[in-house]
């Protein structure tokens, strides 16, 4: 007689399983945290390059102005041919342009939002460190001003010229004293 063939059937065990899944999930971990390290360090390296970078620039602007401080304290004639004064004034006549468009620019806007008075334009130029600032149209007319002209001012003639109060307006700066110590 022959024996019946035997055939063992092979289950797939919960514990096999969950012993695979362990060993992913700890290989996925691992890989995780090597992969946080390594972007901490890179940051960290990019962070000190950049703190580099800005503490170089900032140690030659200081050293430029101080040599430039120096040569204001010279006669007349040594600061005349000393060229890195001129750059350095040159620079300095640029922030100060700037400041003063930047804060021609926030007037205007705010002007354009609601027509500012008197009070407000004296409080815009204290806290904006300027000893004046003058409304225009595009004719040239002074239309307002703070500190007020000697002379009255000229109604505008038309609601155009209104509208066209932001194509022309003077800011009078003054560098604030602690820039310079």
């Amino acid at each position: 007689m022959s024996k019946p063939a035997t055939r063992s059937r092979r289950s797939f065990s919960p514990v096999y399983l969950a012993i695979l899944s362990g060993i992913i999930l700890v290989i996925l971990i691992i890989n995780g945290l090597l992969e946080i390290n390594r972007t901490q360090k890179g940051f960290l390296l990019l962070l000190e390059r950049e703190a580099h970078l800005i503490l170089e620039s900032l140690q030659k602007n200081m050293e430029e102005t101080s040599e430039a401080l120096n040569l204001l304290d010279r006669s007349p004639e040594e600061r005349l041919s000393q060229p890195s004064l001129s750059a350095f004034l040159n620079g300095l006549e640029e922030f100060v342009a700037e400041y003063l468009v930047e804060s021609a620019y926030r007037v205007d806007q705010r002007d354009r939002r609601t027509p500012l008075i008197t009070s407000e334009l004296q409080a815009i130029a204290k806290e904006s460190f300027v000893s004046a600032i003058e409304f225009y149209d595009v004719k040239g007319d002074l239309l307002k001003s703070w500190p007020s002209p000697p002379f009255p001012l000229r109604a505008p003639a038309s609601a155009e010229s209104t509208r066209a109060l932001s194509s022309g307006w003077n800011i009078r700066g003054r560098v604030p004293s602690s820039l310079f110590g």
